[in-house]
């Protein structure tokens, strides 16, 4: 639960206009650095629209700000669920270009790296969208190859 100290400038000024409703202008000075942080559901709701994108012109502008909002997310503390890597694997396998499998491939052993990485490898979702982005990783794994991290 976030607290909020806001304090109104010595400026603020109230302004009424003619629809009856009342204007306030003020700077909010004071604020908590940590209320200002976006929280885990906030960079997930991100993530999950960028892995929803259709148009193809803006998929290439989705999928690297899926992972701009995913490197914000750890730098800021905040540790991925299941569900951050089952997105960001739809992410791979929705926004990157079939015609680019080696890219698609590479950035879905990036994921799943991570994903071993913060104990979430097992999850369900995780390997049903690994297994459409990367097969090959998905049996490896899937058949006992590669071990569990």
């Amino acid at each position: 639960q976030c607290r909020r100290h806001l304090e109104l400038d010595s400026e603020q000024q109230y302004e009424y206009d003619f629809n009856n409703s009342l204007d306030v202008n003020f700077e909010p000075n004071g604020l908590y650095e940590e209320c200002m942080l976006p929280s885990e559901y906030t960079y997930l709701a991100v993530i999950r629209v960028c892995s929803s994108t259709r148009l193809n012109s803006d998929k290439e502008d989705a999928l690297s700000i899926a992972f701009d909002v995913y490197n914000r997310m750890i730098k800021d503390g905040i540790t991925p669920s299941a569900m951050t890597y089952r997105y960001l694997m739809m992410c791979c396998a929705n926004l990157v270009p079939s015609r680019s499998n080696e890219k698609r491939t590479q950035l879905s052993q990036t994921v799943f790296d991570a994903a071993r990485k913060h104990g979430h490898e097992a999850d369900p979702k995780v390997l049903f969208q690994l297994k459409r982005c990367n097969y090959n990783l998905f049996a490896s794994y899937h058949n006992g190859i590669l071990p569990a991290h």
